[in-house]
């Protein structure tokens, strides 16, 4: 609204300028009405011109008054326009600022997404099998063959050798024959695939893989009930191979049992049947 206090200040000053120049005619009117500038001046006729001048003055002050009220209309009309303004420019302000933060949001997330796409990003592979009998885990991707035969061995590899290993050989990756790092955690859940750092399961290590065979039944049970299905699967087998390699340290028909009973699959029926049929024979 094209008002301000200015307005207002000018208004009053051309009102009180004409009140001062309508009082000062008026006076010099009834001066010259008067029969005083004739004769001398009677009672009543001061008396007139005292009525005169009061309601002249009466006049005037309601003229101000009226042009006060509407100084404070306008007054108050330049407040709300001033005050409808800046919420103008606090919630324009508001969303500029709620569009940089999104679009740098934005820009940042772009910025970490082609930085993990980056040709240099390095990507860290685990084997978490150890295989008996000289057999491999192999690897053939573009320019590279990797041959994994304990538990534990890493390699590392390019950011485009690791999507192509993950799109080769995914059912590594979900037995878990294959795993990242603990520190590609991030990597690992973008992709679907587990890695090292587990939630809420032990690790097999080389150091529990090599003394498995001595723990007890109690405790060969809790460990076992510590990991994966798939770390569980692995342990079996490799108890299941250790026995046919005749290591008498693992033929403990106990044990053997309590891990078959765990596996709930089956997977020394065999070898129970044929510790059977071996303890018959002798």
């Amino acid at each position: 609204m094209a008002v301000n206090k200015k307005t207002i200040k000018n208004t009053e000053e051309v009102v009180n300028e004409t009140n001062k120049e309508q009082i000062a005619e008026n006076a010099e009117t009834s001066v010259k009405e008067s029969p005083a500038t004739q004769s001398s001046i009677s009672l009543e006729d001061i008396q007139a011109m005292m009525a005169k001048f009061q309601s002249t003055i009466e006049s005037l002050s309601s003229e101000l008054k009226e042009e006060k009220a509407k100084n404070e209309k306008l007054a108050e009309a330049i407040k709300e326009s001033t005050l409808n303004d800046r919420e103008g420019d606090t919630e324009s302000s508001f969303k500029e600022k709620e569009v940089q933060d999104n679009t740098s949001n934005t820009t940042e997330r772009l910025l970490e997404i082609l930085g993990n796409r980056k040709s240099d990003k390095e990507i860290v592979i685990v084997h978490n099998r150890e295989l008996l009998g000289g057999l491999s885990t192999a690897i053939q991707l573009t320019g590279l063959t990797i041959n994994f035969h304990t538990l534990g061995e890493q390699r590392v590899l390019s950011w485009q050798q690791f999507e192509e290993c993950v799109s080769k050989y995914r059912k590594w990756f979900d037995k878990e024959i294959i795993l990242l790092a603990p520190e590609f955690a991030d990597v690992a859940e973008r992709y679907n695939v587990s890695c090292l750092k587990r939630e809420g399961h032990a690790v097999v290590t080389k150091g529990d893989l090599v003394n498995i065979y001595k723990k007890s039944e109690r405790e060969l049970e809790d460990y076992m009930n510590s990991l994966t299905e798939a770390d569980k699967d692995f342990i079996c087998s490799y108890w299941l191979g250790k026995c046919y390699e005749n290591d008498a340290k693992y033929r403990v028909r106990s044990k053997v049992e309590l891990l078959n009973r765990i596996s709930n699959k089956g997977v020394f029926d065999n070898l129970l049947a044929q510790m059977n049929f071996d303890s018959i024979r002798h």
